[in-house]
């Protein structure tokens, strides 16, 4: 009797700990950059981490992206950026689910926010009105769209649009001559690259 009690009870703790077996936490680091109207320039390049969950073919991740402008357009400064990103499996490669590293892909949809912080490079020799605008700080929402690869490694490319919040006076500081846009949506296209971990 006592026998298959310990064998029942084992029985029930092995199926409680396989009942979610597609469940995990996911993540990745990568590289990130692209052409981005908002940017000097209409380019950026930096990083981002992510870090969420999966369940079966699906996942929501938090992800941090720092953006960095060089300063070859007459400004310096950078971004970052905070969003959440829901992912949805379209295609699975012919593989056990519970397997590492099983190549799949996926379409993302994001939101989230950033805040811009956008420095005149004096030494570049910029027009006199340019170099007297100091420091600008900008910020709004952000809304992306995509698609995604994961095999170990991470690659992904999403249509992004900042909106920035209302801000007339950052036309009437820039008089038409920043080498970026000020005001209404900014569109973009960034290419992710990086490693991946969790993500089967």
């Amino acid at each position: 009797m006592r026998s298959l009690l310990i064998a029942g009870l084992l029985a029930g703790v092995t199926t409680v700990a396989s009942a979610d077996p597609y469940g995990n936490v996911t993540g990745r680091v990568a590289a990130v950059g692209g052409y981005d109207t908002s940017a000097p320039g209409n380019r950026d390049d930096g990083v981002s981490a992510a870090l969420g969950y999966r369940y079966d073919r699906f996942s929501a991740l938090g992800e941090y992206s720092w953006l960095d402008y060089d300063g070859t357009a007459g400004f310096g400064g950078g971004a970052q950026q905070v969003d959440g990103l829901f992912q949805a499996e379209v295609v699975r490669a012919h593989c056990d689910r519970r397997a590492e590293k099983c190549p799949h892909l996926d379409i993302d949809l994001g939101y989230g926010r950033r805040w811009v912080e956008w420095s005149t490079q004096q030494s570049l020799g910029y027009t006199p009105g340019m170099t007297q605008l100091g420091t600008i700080d900008h910020q709004g929402s952000v809304v992306e769209l995509g698609l995604s690869a994961s095999f170990g490694l991470h690659f992904s490319l999403h249509y992004v649009v900042f909106t920035p919040d209302p801000d007339t006076s950052l036309g009437t500081l820039c008089r038409g001559v920043c080498p970026m846009r000020v005001q209404g949506n900014a569109p973009g296209l960034m290419f992710e690259a990086g490693f991946a971990f969790g993500d089967t």
